[in-house]
C-alpha cells in the first residue's frame, strides 16, 4: 500500500509512458499507486482528489509529452502559525 505523495509521485515516473498514453495535456489522479482517473482540467482533478482524500495523500500529475518536462513539487496541509 503506498501512503505518501513521494511514493505517488515515483510510481507516476516509473509508470509514465503508460500513464500519458493518449492524454497528453490531461491531468491524471493517483492515489495509493491505482490511477483513480483523468481530467481535461487541474482544477477538476485537485476537486475530485479533495472529495475522495486527504489533503497530501494523492498526486495530480500532468501528463506531458517528454519525461524530462517534469519537476518535483510537492505540497501538504500543513500550516504554521
Amino acid at each position: 500500500m503506498i501512503k505518501n505523495l513521494s511514493e505517488n509521485y515515483n510510481y507516476f515516473m516509473d509508470h509514465l509512458d503508460e500513464i500519458v498514453q493518449g492524454h497528453i495535456g490531461e491531468s491524471v489522479l493517483i492515489y495509493d499507486g491505482n490511477i483513480i482517473g483523468y481530467f481535461s482540467s487541474d482544477l477538476a482533478g485537485y476537486r475530485e482528489g479533495m472529495k475522495r482524500y486527504s489533503p497530501g495523500s494523492f498526486l495530480l500529475g500532468k501528463c506531458l509529452p517528454k519525461k524530462e518536462d517534469y519537476v518535483q513539487h510537492f505540497h501538504s496541509g500543513v500550516t504554521f502559525v
